[in-house]
Order: structure tokens, then sequence, then C-alpha cells
């Protein structure tokens, strides 16, 4: 398929928020226009998003946790996000004060470091919560210079064992953990950084850039944890889907969606063309979609994981919602990877 093609199969047979998404951030049509007030509208009317509201509690927390699915402050507005819903609303901006306030429900039961100490959950949800026309809340830019300092350390990594060791248990053999203030740009810090762009300048894309080059350099990446409290805990998302795989037509079922999703992150943060280890799974994925290859070759299992996550018409009632979702996921990637076809 060309571009055209599956910018008109989207359109065309597209859920609202595949059409409101597309035509933002493909097509650059402006917010304000009715056709977008309209699709807006329609997507805040979605049962999925209806649902997700309802849980939103009175102080505009969402749900009970701060990390976790849509029952957590962090996957409730992650989610929102994704449906297409912008942050200007008035649930939105109740949700930012909420997570300000830091008085969530389970907060007696779990505790995280301050509000002012990096946490991945409340900057993911953070960035989710910017609205690109104001001025950038000093907390997440706090929490951006961080992961950027982050990156920048790890562009000068010649080993893994200067930042971490092996593992000797056998119940994590083949696993590292962190040296005593020692970190690594990791997959969860693409899904930050890629969930709010404000801080990205030429020179920013190119720290960020040169730390994947050198990650690349030093890849395969092992699974590195932090020890906390007597035991290991891992990064929130590892390397092996882009370690392991070149072709997200060989991927196990489950792994492609955490693909399709950590993947699209870092192509937005990076120029990754620059990186051929990282770059040819895009090339692959274009090469597929050029030889309208791609779904027919997808393992069964595979479909199935895309179908639970990303089907935004929930089961799929024929080939053509199957071939939407499939397609608009795969040309995001295209897109933030800057492959024309």
């Amino acid at each position: 398929m060309k571009k055209q093609e599956i910018i008109d199969l989207i359109l065309e047979n597209g859920s609202s928020t595949q059409k409101y998404i597309i035509n933002r951030d493909i097509l650059s049509v402006d917010k304000n226009s009715p056709n977008m007030l309209d699709l807006q509208e329609q997507i805040i009317n979605l049962k999925e998003v209806r649902k997700i509201l309802k849980n939103q509690n009175n102080d505009g927390w969402f749900g009970i946790y701060l990390h976790g699915g849509t029952d957590a402050m962090d996957g409730a507005v992650s989610r929102l996000k994704s449906l297409g819903v912008e942050p200007h609303h008035d649930f939105m901006r109740k949700a930012k004060k909420a997570l300000y306030a830091d008085e969530y429900p389970t907060k007696a039961r779990r505790s995280y470091p301050p509000v002012e100490v990096y946490n991945f959950s409340r900057a993911v949800t953070l960035a989710n919560l910017h609205i690109d026309s104001e001025e950038t809340d000093k907390l997440l830019v706090k929490f951006q210079n961080h992961l950027i300092d982050k990156f920048k350390r790890g562009s000068y990594v010649e080993s893994l064992d200067e930042v971490s060791r092996e593992i000797q248990q056998a119940k994590y053999l083949g696993s590292r953990a962190y040296l005593p203030d020692k970190d690594f740009p990791w997959a969860c810090d693409f899904i930050v950084l890629g969930s709010s762009l404000n801080w990205k300048t030429p020179q920013m894309k190119n720290i960020i850039t040169t730390a994947m080059e050198n990650v690349a350099r030093l890849a395969p990446i092992p699974v590195i944890f932090y020890y906390f409290n007597n035991h290991y805990v891992a990064p929130i998302c590892g390397y092996s889907e882009f370690d392991n795989f070149d072709d997200c037509c060989e991927f196990p079922k489950g792994t492609i969606v955490f693909w399709l999703r950590n993947y699209n992150y870092l192509c937005k943060i990076c120029d990754i063309k620059q990186i051929p280890y990282y770059f040819r799974q895009a090339e692959k994925l274009a090469e597929r979609i050029k030889e309208d290859s791609l779904i027919n070759n997808l393992p069964g299992d595979a479909l199935k994981a895309i179908e639970a996550t990303y089907g935004f018409s929930g089961k799929w009632k024929n080939e053509i919602q199957k071939n939407v979702d499939v397609y608009y996921m795969a040309f995001q990637i295209l897109h933030n990877a800057n492959i024309d076809f």
C-alpha cells in the first residue's frame, strides 16, 4: 500500500480517534476547525472514554493508584491521550491538580517519592497533560531535563560494566543490576519524552540520537535491575523487542504490542535513520507495507494481541476494521521514522 492509500483507508473507515489523530498529527489540520471539534466531541462521548471518566474521583484523581491500568492515574491519562482526548478539558486540568496534590486513595498503603522527585508515573502523566499552547510546567521541564541528562551520560558509557554488574543468582541469570548512583537510558524513558515534545529542539534531538547510537553499539541490552528494599526491581520497559527481532512479523504474542508502542516513541524522540541497528525495523516495516505483505504475514496470536490492545472498534467485525487498526499503528511509526512510501 502507498501512504495516501492508508490515509484514505483510515479517514474513510477509521474510528473518530483515528481520524482525529491522523488529521492532527499527519495532515496538520487545525484542531479548532469545525470537523476537528466535532471529532473531539465524538471522542469524548466514546464508551471507553466515558467509562474512564466515571472512574475519576471528585478531587480529580483517576482510580485509586498512581501506576497501573485505567484504574490508575498514569494508565487512565495515557489511555485518554492515546484515544485523542485533548488535555485542555476541565477533567484533564482537574487531574493535573490532583497529581500535584499527591493525595491518591492508596497512599497509606504504598508511598512514592515526593512530587518533586522524578518518578515514571508522575512524569508520564504530567507530560500527557501538557497543553502545547501553554507554558510548560516547571516540574515537567525538571523531569525532562533529568531524562536528557541521563541520555547524555549514556552517550559516554563504554561498557555495561561501568553502570551495572552481573547478577549471580540462578533466578536472574543473564540479567544485571545497576551499580550505586549509575543509570542508563531505558525504553520507559522514550515514553515520557515522547508523550510531550515541548523539549524537542535539533540540539536535544541530537543528544537522544547520539545516546541511542551508543546503546545500539552495546546491544543486545539485558534486563538491568535496581536493587531496592532487598529485592530486584526492573525498569518498566525493556529492550528485548528491539534487540531480538528485525521484523515485526516474527514477534511472538504480546511482544508486538509493546514494540508498536515503544518503538513509535523512540522514532518520535530521535533521528532513527542515524541508528542502523534500530532503523532496520522501520525499514522492514516499510517494505512489508509497500509489498502489502504485513497483515497476511503477522502470526494469528500477534493479530489477536493487537486486536485486544489497539482494537479501536472493539473486537474486529470484519477485515476492514482489522486493516484499519493495524495500518494505523504501523503508519504512525513510519511517519515518525520519517520514511516516505
